[in-house]
C-alpha cells in the first residue's frame, strides 16, 4: 500500500491479511532527513523534488524484490492513481504485480482491505480457472488427463502425476479394492487396513511427493471432469 504519508506491506492467506515486518521504509520522513527536500505529499510534489520521490519509490522497489525472492508470491498494489503509475514506471518487479487498486487506503482498517482486494483476488482466480480448463482440455486431447477420482488417484499412485486439479470443497471416503492399484466407494461394513479418509487428498499427497503440483478450483468448475483431474506427466 503506497500513499504519501507512509508504506505498507502485508502478507495475504486465504483472505486474510497481517502486516508484514520488512526494510521498506514506512514513509518518505524516514527516508530523507528533515531538510529542504523533505516532501509532505506525493500527489502535491514539484519538479525540483522529483528526483527525491523517484529514489524512494526505487528503494521501495529493491526491498520489495528481497520480499518476492523470499516469499514466490505475487504482489497487489493499493495507493493513489498517481502513485501507482509513477511506480508502475520505475519498477522492476512488474511482472510480479497482478493487480492494482487506486483509492486513498492510507487509514484503511485490515478488514476494509480485505473488502478492497476481494473483488480483485476474485477476477484472478476466475481467470486462472479459465487457464487451468484449456490446460485440462490440451491434456485430454494428448491423452494425458485422469478425470474422476478412481483414474486420477490410480495415475498418482503409478507416479504419473504432474498437476492435480480439484475442487477446493470435494472430498471422496474409499477403500482399497481386491484388485491391485485400484480404490472403490467405502461401503459399510469395511475393513479397517483398506480405509482412505479422503482419495482426494491421498492423491494430492503422491502428486506432491512426486515432483507434482496442485491448483484448488471453486466448486462445480470441473463438473465436466468429475470434480478432479490429473495432468499426467506422459500418455499411457
Amino acid at each position: 500500500m503506497l500513499s504519501g504519508q507512509e508504506t505498507k506491506i502485508f502478507l495475504g492467506d486465504r483472505g486474510t491479511l497481517q502486516p508484514l515486518p520488512s526494510n521498506i521504509p514506512r514513509s518518505i520522513y524516514d527516508y530523507v532527513p528533515d531538510g529542504p527536500e523533505r516532501v509532505g505529499n506525493f500527489s502535491d510534489v514539484s519538479e525540483h523534488k522529483q528526483v527525491v520521490v523517484d529514489n524512494f519509490l526505487r528503494h521501495i522497489d529493491e526491498e520489495l524484490g528481497n520480499l518476492i525472492h523470499e516469499y514466490s508470491l505475487p504482489v497487489l498494489l493499493l495507493g493513489a492513481e498517481r502513485i501507482l503509475g509513477h511506480f508502475g514506471k520505475i519498477s522492476k518487479h512488474t511482472s510480479a504485480i497482478i493487480g492494482q487498486e487506486a483509492g486513498n487506503y492510507e487509514h484503511a482498517t485490515l478488514t476494509e482491505l480485505q473488502e478492497v482486494i476481494a473483488p480483485c483476488l476474485a477476477s484472478l482466480q476466475k481467470q486462472r480457472e479459465c487457464e487451468l480448463l484449456v490446460r485440462l482440455d490440451e491434456a485430454a486431447g494428448r491423452q494425458r488427463l485422469a478425470k474422476g477420482v478412481y483414474d486420477v488417484w490410480r495415475a498418482a499412485a503409478e507416479g504419473k502425476g504432474q498437476l492435480l486439479v480439484v475442487e477446493r470443497n470435494y472430498s471422496f471416503p474409499a477403500m482399497h479394492s481386491a484388485e491391485p492399484g485400484m480404490i472403490e466407494a467405502l461401503t459399510e461394513p469395511y475393513d479397517h487396513f483398506s480405509y482412505i479418509r479422503d482419495a482426494v487428498d491421498d492423491a494430492l499427497e503422491k502428486v506432491l511427493k512426486g515432483g507434482g503440483d496442485a491448483e484448488f478450483v471453486a466448486d462445480g468448475v470441473l463438473g465436466d471432469f468429475g470434480h478432479v483431474a490429473l495432468v499426467k506427466y506422459y500418455a499411457p
